[in-house]
């Protein structure tokens, strides 16, 4: 008879008036700067990135597809008590008892905190140095690999795994050749990356042969398998729901209709009479797009004889930032805005685009830059920027504070040890 998973906390099991079903921890969900939501079958985990060993909350719409993970996050009680909601929903009282350790609630825990640093670490920040999102994407695709039960579909991790397969092979090599406890633990996860990408990525993939090779030499090395991905096989309960993931997406919104296709003309001959800074909400933007910190868009007003007036606004790029697709700027002169396109220019490590106005405003635009990818209703009142302000510290202390934690993800350590030397 095995032994019985580990006790965790207590939860409260609750069926709501609009038929959805929570899973609550005693304490409070977190606060949304400090939370990571993880899509998953049939609902979504909420993770504070702060405490990601603690049980996750979790809002269940789909309760029966939910139940592929249920038990392997919070134990089998709890996956029986939100069964028996399904069967009888108008006896559903709320539930209180014990979760327990199962072989998906440290993983869960992991995979919040590593999808929240790859969305929130900061790029061209003065206390934080720049991390190499490649490997941390491998080390999130390991561990969704490892919770393959909470997602079912299996694209997106692929997607995560593939970009990067030559480049794990080159970190496998390496790794395999240092000694101490740190390599043994980034050669666990890397080997976990290995598997992950032998089983999903194509194997005309560049890199998919020597990622094969190796491990097939792990393997004769040592034949016991990684800790890590020694769970149960979980069936397929449903197809890909990640796409519900991507239903935030604002290309829709009609203001987006305004922008332009390209810069404006920069004329020969303009007087610059006004200019003015602003910041970046990083909510509206993708990760590591921009530089983060305050002040990163400058503006300019300019005229050029015509009765008319050519904005100008520059945002610093993050310090690696590719070429690629614009940012759009949303100026506020009166209740309608205005948008334009802000194209890369390698010289400035800038976005810049221009804008004509008709006239001179009488006063300062108030500018939001977005990605359309990223869009949200714009926050630029004075309470909103100081909220805008005050989420980019609490992200920075995170990140900081995590420095002293035992279990770094690669990508964060190598980040730091570059940092210091």
């Amino acid at each position: 008879m095995s032994a019985q998973p580990e006790a965790w906390e207590e939860v409260t099991v609750r069926l709501g008036e609009d038929e959805l079903i929570t899973i609550e921890p005693a304490y409070p969900r977190p606060a949304e700067v400090d939370a990571a939501s993880l899509p998953a079958a049939g609902g979504v985990l909420f993770v504070d990135v702060t405490r990601p060993e603690r049980a996750p909350h979790a809002l269940l719409n789909d309760p029966f597809v939910a139940q592929a993970w249920l038990a392997g996050v919070y134990g089998s009680e709890v996956a029986r008590v939100v069964e028996r909601f399904l069967e009888e929903p108008e006896t559903a009282e709320p539930v209180t008892l014990t979760a327990r350790r199962d072989v998906l609630s440290d993983v869960v825990g992991r995979l919040g905190v590593g999808f929240w640093l790859h969305r929130w670490w900061p790029a061209g920040a003065a206390a934080i140095p720049e991390i190499d999102a490649r490997i941390l994407e491998l080390e999130i695709g390991a561990d969704a690999w490892s919770a393959e039960a909470v997602f079912v579909a299996t694209e997106p991790i692929t997607a995560l795994l593939e970009p990067h397969t030559e480049l794990l092979a080159t970190q496998v090599e390496a790794v395999r050749t240092a000694a101490g406890r740190i390599a043994e633990l980034d050669l666990g996860v890397l080997e976990t990356a290995l598997r992950a990408t032998v089983d999903l990525v194509d194997d005309t993939t560049p890199g998919y042969d020597a990622c094969a090779s190796l491990l097939t030499a792990i393997e004769t090395e040592n034949r016991a398998v990684a800790e890590a991905v020694a769970g149960v096989q979980w069936d397929s309960v449903v197809a890909d729901l990640w796409d519900e993931f991507a239903d935030t997406l604002a290309a829709s919104r009609p203001e987006l209709a305004l922008a332009s296709k390209g810069p404006g003309p920069a004329g020969d001959t303009v007087e610059v009479v006004r200019r003015g800074v602003a910041t970046v909400d990083e909510l509206q933007v993708g990760p590591r797009a921009v530089a983060s910190r305050p002040g990163n868009v400058n503006w300019s007003l300019g005229v050029d004889g015509d009765d008319g007036a050519l904005l100008t606004v520059r945002v610093d790029a993050a310090p690696d930032h590719p070429p690629g697709s614009p940012l759009l700027a949303r100026v506020y002169l009166n209740a309608v805005p205005e948008v334009f396109s802000l194209w890369y220019d390698a010289d400035w490590r800038a976005f810049v685009g221009t804008h004509r106005l008709s006239a001179v405003p009488d006063s300062d635009p108030r500018i939001d830059i977005f990605d359309p990818a990223y869009a949200l209703r714009p926050r630029l009142s004075e309470q909103a920027r100081e909220q805008v302000a005050a989420d980019r510290r609490r992200r920075e202390e995170i990140i900081l504070a995590r420095r002293d934690t035992a279990r770094l993800f690669i990508a964060e350590r190598a980040a730091w040890d570059d940092a210091d030397d």
